[in-house]
């Protein structure tokens, strides 16, 4: 994800990106281990693992990572942050792979207290550490 460009599909233009803009954070969406720790291997600064769980407000093509690939992906020494479906309740379990973090959209979006549903996330990041 460089300047709001996702730069996923092929490594080349996230690779290339560090050369060009070295002093920028460089990211990448991923879909397995793989390609998790083939963007370590290259360099990257984070990548955004998904969907970890079933999104209401995204239609991927691809079918929820499942456990051991995220635990998988976990290891390598790359920022690895979980996407799709997270929810507050969602967040000791991809925690206790190994991840980072996790990237939340449509959960917050589609709140009515979208203040309230940050709370939420920050308490149960908090929880589990």
């Amino acid at each position: 994800h460089l300047g709001g460009w996702e730069s996923s599909g092929p490594l080349g233009p996230a690779a290339r990106s560090r050369e060009t803009c070295p002093d920028k954070l460089i990211g990448r969406s991923c879909h397995t281990a793989s390609e998790v720790w083939e963007c370590a291997e290259a360099g990257l600064d984070y990548v955004t693992l998904s969907p970890v769980f079933e999104s209401k407000s995204k239609s991927y093509p691809h079918v929820p990572v499942e456990e051991s690939e995220v635990r998988g992906a976990a290891g390598a020494p790359v920022l690895v942050y979980t996407l799709g479906g997270v929810t507050p309740e969602r967040i000791l379990p991809v925690r206790s792979a190994g991840v980072f973090g996790v990237a939340v959209m449509g959960d917050i979006c589609r709140s009515k207290r979208p203040g309230l549903k940050v709370e939420a996330f920050i308490a149960a990041l908090d929880a589990v550490g």
